[in-house]
């Protein structure tokens, strides 16, 4: 018999959102004796007083990620290097973005993650305009902070990752290596 409790959520943009101030989902045996109920409370008022800066560090992290494609673009680091800051910071964005209440912000950054992956994997050159699509489209959302089924940025996300998608296909596409049957017929 399953006596867990549902983890509580809401929705938001068609996703289930564990509220940031319910931490008590992640607590197992509540019987156990190591479990501090008061240590759960401090835990949620903790991060319920940090939810108001949620917006603020959002912005910083969008900064961020833009500051990194401009070096990218101008060439101000070895390119390598370059990638890798983007990267990382597209990556961070794509863990934090749902957390911080924005969480289409973060699909479009994990479609970032997905076509510099590829790139790099393929050795192919990144699609700096397809990417810098996606940063401008981070930036909007953030700035706008889209509700629940806004179908603009809805719309919006879904274009960018079925161009990302058609991007990584057209990409593994080229880099397929032949089966047997077709290196056979080679020869």
């Amino acid at each position: 018999m399953n006596n867990k409790t549902p983890k509580p959520t809401i929705e938001k943009d068609g996703y289930e959102v564990i509220p940031t101030k319910e931490l008590s989902h992640a607590i197992g045996d509540r019987n156990a004796p190591a479990f501090d109920p008061d240590l759960l409370a401090r835990a949620e008022k903790a991060l319920e007083d940090l939810s108001g800066e949620f917006a603020g560090w959002m912005k910083e992290e969008t900064a961020k990620l833009a500051g990194c494609y401009q070096s990218l673009l101008a060439g101000n680091l070895p390119d390598e290097e370059a990638i890798d800051a983007f990267y990382r910071s597209a990556h961070d964005l794509r863990g934090e973005a749902a957390t911080f209440g924005v969480p289409l912000a973060g699909d479009v950054a994990a479609s970032i993650c997905g076509i510099v992956e590829a790139s790099r994997e393929n050795n192919e050159e990144l699609p700096v305009a397809l990417i810098g699509h996606h940063v401008d489209a981070i930036r909007a959302i953030v700035r706008e902070e889209p509700v629940a089924g806004n179908d603009t940025a809805d719309e919006l996300v879904a274009q960018l990752r079925r161009i990302g998608d058609e991007f990584l296909a057209a990409l593994a596409e080229r880099h397929v290596m032949p089966d047997d049957a077709e290196l056979s017929q080679a020869s």
